[in-house]
């Protein structure tokens, strides 16, 4: 899980990949450029926007037939008019995934908003 964060002491963007990023401790990653924390609320705070953004991906996403591209007119019916299969772009093993490693990393870096907002949306 990648975000983007500026830290203020020396004004570089850089991208922080929150599983592998270095840090000297639980939720304390290290600006490369200038060896000062990050603000680890701010990550945080990414984190859950992500998660949002994935929830609301998975919950509005359009239902297609593979063969002819056509959206899913009712619930109840399982074949296309073309005798294609409806599908999701974004599977149930994509959004356990994504789920699985932002749930991984609440409590080694103890972030508990997220671990919070990911307890609202179990599935």
């Amino acid at each position: 899980m990648e975000t983007r964060q500026v830290n203020p002491w020396c004004s570089v963007a850089s991208p922080v990949d929150v599983t592998s990023h270095h840090a000297k401790g639980p939720g304390l990653w290290v600006c490369p450029s200038c060896d000062h924390l990050y603000d680890k609320e701010a990550i945080q705070s990414r984190l859950v926007g992500l998660l949002e953004s994935v929830v609301q991906a998975w919950q509005s996403q359009e239902i297609s037939c593979k063969k002819c591209k056509r959206l899913k007119p009712s619930r109840m019916q399982t074949h296309c008019e073309c005798f294609g299969r409806f599908e999701v772009n974004f599977t149930e093993e994509d959004f356990e995934l994504v789920l699985h490693v932002l749930r991984s990393l609440c409590a080694p870096h103890d972030l508990p908003s997220l671990q919070e907002a990911l307890d609202l949306c179990s599935l």
